[in-house]
């Protein structure tokens, strides 16, 4: 075949992979979309800024292709939309519309996780979801290690697990105490020191008690620095 021949062939095939290309990138324009309107809403909500439910809920309502595509940061924003939505209902006024966001927490933390296994924070949002949906304490225990094991230090994932760690009961501290010491101890040590305080200052008496018998391992350098922060001294001062 001649180079003349040869070419329409070339240039109609190169024609045909724009066209799939832009056909992807089309298809998945309304994603993008979606995406971004989650972030956002994410980004006002941990804010503080006044945001109209039917808003939320329309976006929350058309995330179905941000799961299915296995999306990170969407699945992300949306487990976050969906735990602020349900620290916002009073489950003694509204229960069923409080059990169904936690139902959907646990649905999309999940599918989180079938996409990435080893994701600390879906594994601390399944804890959370769980633990108010009546799950047992071994379960709780276990989830909250497995974020543990898989996310030791990433600040998102410990600030979900101490969280969900001061609303526990004495059960599932007694089986999750190793896990439990190594989250404050990683906090203690390295957080930045506001984070650090915002996360260890209102920790319930056990906790508080496992604080103590960390504060004598940190170095006088760190331990300066964490005291610089208003009010500190009330909480990493060793008795």
């Amino acid at each position: 075949m001649s180079i003349m021949k040869r070419e329409p062939v070339i240039a109609a095939a190169l024609l045909a992979a724009l066209a799939a290309v832009n056909y992807s990138q089309m298809r998945f324009l309304p994603m993008a979309a979606e995406y971004r309107d989650l972030l956002q809403l994410r980004r006002l909500a941990y804010a503080g800024e006044p945001l109209l439910a039917p808003a939320v809920d329309d976006a929350l309502r058309r995330s179905d292709a941000i799961v299915a595509s296995c999306n990170h940061d969407g699945i992300t924003a949306l487990v976050d939309l969906l735990t602020w939505q349900a620290d916002k209902i009073t489950p003694s006024e509204n229960r069923e519309a409080w059990l169904e966001k936690l139902r959907r927490i646990d649905d999309v933390s999940v599918k989180g996780l079938q996409c990435e296994p080893t994701n600390g924070f879906f594994w601390a949002r399944l804890a959370f979801a769980r633990w108010f949906l009546g799950h047992p304490a071994t379960e709780q225990a276990m989830l909250l290690g497995y974020s543990q094991s898989y996310a030791p230090a990433e600040m998102p994932s410990l600030i979900a697990r101490m969280t969900q760690w001061k609303r526990v009961s004495s059960a599932v501290r007694d089986l999750a105490h190793d896990h439990i010491e190594a989250d404050i101890r990683t906090i203690l040590n390295y957080a930045p020191p506001r984070d650090a305080f915002a996360q260890l200052s209102d920790l319930p008496p056990a906790l508080a008690d496992m604080l103590k018998t960390q504060l004598p391992l940190v170095s006088p350098e760190r331990l300066e620095a964490l005291l610089k922060v208003s009010g500190a001294d009330k909480i990493f001062t060793a008795e």
